[in-house]
């Protein structure tokens, strides 16, 4: 994934205080959604030049990923992984492609600009031709969490 987590700090603060950490938590999840768009900017630049992502994870890179950072920092750093994968799915999910949210809120989009209905066949053909190709891409994913493996 490109990620690595080289030191956290802990900072505890009274229950009382518990917007400390709400805010905290807010940054944190902007710092990584910037890093993360980049970084998913910068694969899909690198797609339409021809050039195949090689530190793409599933769920064996994922895995061996958790293992290494419980086993070197502890469980609350896995939990910050967790997080900053939190953050990874939903700027992913937000992307405009035909199957995931962001295809949807393409189709609002263009609705709402042109004022009619896009058919619903076209619709259909539009979520199964992205479908297949997250299939798809998940194989390659797969594929390459097992040859790394």
């Amino acid at each position: 994934m490109g990620i690595a987590i080289s030191n956290t700090q802990m900072v505890k603060v009274p229950w009382y205080q518990f917007y400390k950490g709400i805010g905290a938590g807010f940054k944190e999840a902007y710092f990584w959604g910037k890093v993360i768009g980049g970084g998913v900017a910068k694969m899909i630049g690198g797609l339409a030049s021809g050039q195949v992502p090689n530190d793409v994870s599933g769920p064996i890179g994922m895995y061996e990923a958790t293992s290494s950072i419980n086993k070197s920092q502890g469980i609350l750093a896995v939990i910050h992984f967790f997080g900053i994968v939190s953050v990874n799915l939903a700027v992913v999910n937000v992307l405009p492609f035909p199957a995931l949210d962001g295809g949807h809120l393409m189709f609002l989009v263009y609705e709402g600009i042109f004022r009619r209905e896009i058919p619903a066949r076209v619709k259909i053909v539009l979520q199964q031709a992205g479908f297949a190709l997250l299939l798809v891409f998940m194989a390659f994913v797969l594929y390459n969490d097992i040859a790394n493996f």
